[in-house]
């Protein structure tokens, strides 16, 4: 690989400030000057023109797309020497040496003398399967604030290119239809932990179970897929994520809740309808004496904690209903998009049925379907 010469950040910020004094580029130099992202801006904006650095993140960001993430480039991850499942290889090492020569104004040295971000920057190339393999990506700093639209989903992007030997930072108008077809960098804060980063990427499903009593386990019950096909975020802040809340009677007529992991779009996979599998066990054991369950399902969005009532019923007799409650943590910004009082009888009938021990149905909402399966270990007399 060869070693760029990187233009000199001084020089870069005069080349930034020296725009034409119009209301774009006052709004061009607020933007880049907030929070500090002036700095991060010149350095991404260096990257930008060399073909190795850009090469490798697209790796990343592919990636990362591929191992249930949106296609982001986590600078926390990059830079984490503390954590043996973060696989190394020559390209990340690169990388890594990069972003430490270049950044070292947002790192901090931790309690174990580890290199690690304090931004939690995220560097987000949406559509990154469409890249040429050659065209120069544009920037887009991602300020969480309805006012950075223009119009509709239109956005600055800021791109350096040289000019009779000289370097020039131009601002541009994009929008989700220009990052479809042209390499985009959104900077972004990360909202996902490193730890959550590499559970994921490892494929582990956080699934908190509340077992039933019984030793043999009769109606496993399980969302098997899970498919999207409708947009819950503006395009910069990249695609969404779902968790699905179980909740089933438990003997003693309280109610237990299950958890899913995230389970992640791109805006690629939505636009598309992909369907994942997900394999997310709801109910051990959904036993006859269980009238009803209930599966909740919320779009994802970062933001301070709050608990929740639900509720589910209770048949005691042929007279007597009860509905318990049972407490589970969201963000205070998901929304629900789905929401299911599921009774077993309509689980199994004639429709439902795929064999003597197997039934599934379809329950849809807020541009989802989750597809839900029983499956018993013997065939279920009187069904």
């Amino acid at each position: 690989m060869r070693n760029l010469h990187y233009i000199g950040l001084t020089l870069l910020t005069s080349i930034l400030f020296s725009c034409n004094n119009n209301g774009e580029n006052a709004q061009t130099m607020a933007l880049l000057s907030e929070n500090n992202a002036l700095t991060f801006t010149e350095v991404m904006l260096n990257a930008s023109i060399d073909k190795d650095i850009v090469d490798i993140l697209h790796s990343e960001a592919v990636n990362s797309s591929s191992n249930g993430l949106d296609e982001s480039i986590y600078l926390t991850e990059i830079l984490s020497e503390n954590n043996s499942q973060t696989k190394s290889s020559d390209s990340r090492d690169f990388l890594k040496s990069f972003f430490t020569e270049n950044c070292a104004q947002h790192m901090t040295k931790s309690m174990n003398n580890e290199l690690c971000d304090i931004n939690n920057i995220e560097i987000y190339w949406p559509y990154c399967e469409h890249w040429d393999g050659y065209s120069q990506p544009v920037i887009v700093i991602n300020t969480y604030d309805d006012s950075q639209f223009i119009e509709d989903d239109k956005v600055y992007a800021y791109r350096i290119t040289e000019s009779n030997g000289s370097y020039i930072v131009d601002s541009l108008i994009v929008d989700e239809a220009y990052a479809m077809k042209n390499p985009v960098w959104v900077i972004n804060n990360c909202s996902l932990s490193i730890d959550d980063i590499l559970s994921i990427k490892n494929n582990y499903t956080a699934t908190t179970i509340n077992p039933t009593s019984k030793s043999s386990y009769v109606c496993e019950t399980e969302v098997v897929t899970f498919k999207a096909t409708e947009q819950h975020d503006v395009w910069i802040n990249g695609g969404s994520e779902f968790e699905i809340h179980w909740l089933f009677p438990k003997p003693d007529n309280t109610i237990a809740t299950n958890k899913s992991g995230l389970i992640t779009f791109t805006r690629e996979q939505i636009n598309k309808k992909t369907t994942k599998t997900v394999n997310f066990i709801g109910n051990l054991d959904w036993n006859a004496s269980q009238y009803c369950n209930r599966m909740v399902v919320v779009e994802v969005d970062e933001s301070a904690l709050k608990e929740i009532e639900l509720s589910v019923p209770i048949k005691i007799s042929e007279t007597i209903t009860i509905t318990p409650t049972a407490k589970i943590t969201l963000n205070k910004l998901d929304d629900s998009i789905m929401d299911y009082n599921i009774y077993r009888y309509a689980m199994f009938t004639v429709e439902t049925k795929i064999d003597d021990t197997h039934y599934q149905k379809s329950f849809s909402g807020g541009g989802a379907t989750a597809v839900v399966s029983i499956r018993s270990i013997e065939t279920l007399p009187g069904i």
